[in-house]
């Protein structure tokens, strides 16, 4: 799954999803935007809020270096 996420509920990753369910999972209050969220290229795991706008990012390798 090109984009793939993982997040974690407890210790537990969870995954792969696409980042449009993050984004449904804020949005249904299933995750806050302290959540911690990981992808491929990732150096750790970081908080939702560190993707800022969800509905207009792609999970490119321009992106991903800046979190990095």
């Amino acid at each position: 799954m090109h984009g793939a996420w993982w997040y974690l509920v407890g210790d537990s990753p969870q995954g792969p999803v696409a980042l449009e369910r993050i984004e449904a999972m804020l949005h249904a209050e299933e995750m806050t935007s302290h959540s911690l969220v990981w992808q491929e290229g990732l150096a750790d795991w970081i908080c939702v809020s560190e993707l800022g706008s969800l509905a207009d990012r792609q999970a490119t390798p321009a992106a991903i270096a800046r979190l990095t």
